[in-house]
């Protein structure tokens, strides 16, 4: 018996020559997304109130918002997680609100162009279809016109998530930026102030075989490349 137990492991470790070791996959459930661009319109909220960690939803003396849309995003999928984009935002500030720790500063225009690279957390974390929250992280520059701090450089960071509610392609987006005016002391300065935001985003594949839910073949039985052909 000792014999044929030890005949039985040597022909175990026999088979198990040259196989290789499988990979570690943290999302088992994850597939490989196909490339794409997501464009989207929304509302942004800003909360200059120089009260970095205080009174984050002081809606009513705090935020500024106005009624139509004051967002523009434009987001390219990457590789490992990632993507890259921009947004574009415009708000007015009014002398009703608390700016830089003060109110009746006047009003004035507000435009932010940011540069943001995001990490999808579904790369590592098993999620359902329509949940993609992310890490927001980049740079961008601020004009002010009623705040002190005009003109900023600023560094930005935040969390954010699309809510894919149709066919992943239609979805809400959600995000929120703590943004830092590269000035001297960074956490401290008067030019930091948050940023919330809302809106509607669409995603656009750019492979030419993905099939789009809103297009529907002419003739269900014949592939619409074979109709094509036909009438020509």
């Amino acid at each position: 018996m000792i014999f044929a137990a030890l005949g039985a492991s040597a022909q175990g470790k026999r088979s198990n020559v040259g196989k290789k070791k499988k990979p570690i996959v943290y999302n088992k459930n994850k597939k490989e997304e196909k490339p794409h661009w997501v464009f989207g319109l929304g509302w942004n909220v800003v909360d200059d109130n120089s009260h970095p960690f205080n009174k984050l939803f002081d809606i009513r003396k705090s935020w500024l918002i106005r009624p139509y849309p004051t967002q523009l995003i434009a987001d390219r999928s990457s590789k490992n997680g990632f993507s890259l984009g921009g947004v574009f935002n415009f708000n007015v500030y009014k002398p009703s609100k608390l700016i830089n720790g003060t109110i009746g500063g006047g009003s004035g225009l507000f435009f932010s162009l940011d540069f943001l690279a995001k990490y999808h957390l579904k790369e590592v974390i098993p999620l359902p279809k329509w949940a993609d929250p992310y890490l927001p992280f980049g740079t961008g520059y601020t004009l002010r016109f009623a705040a002190p701090h005009r003109h900023t450089v600023m560094l930005n960071m935040g969390v954010g998530a699309n809510f894919w509610i149709y066919e992943e392609w239609i979805g809400i987006n959600v995000q929120s930026l703590a943004k830092f005016g590269m000035k001297a002391p960074i956490f401290k300065t008067g030019s930091n102030y948050l940023q919330h935001s809302i809106g509607i985003v669409v995603k656009l594949f750019l492979d030419k075989k993905k099939k789009w839910p809103f297009i529907k073949p002419k003739y269900p039985w014949v592939h619409r490349d074979k109709v094509s052909r036909e009438r020509y």
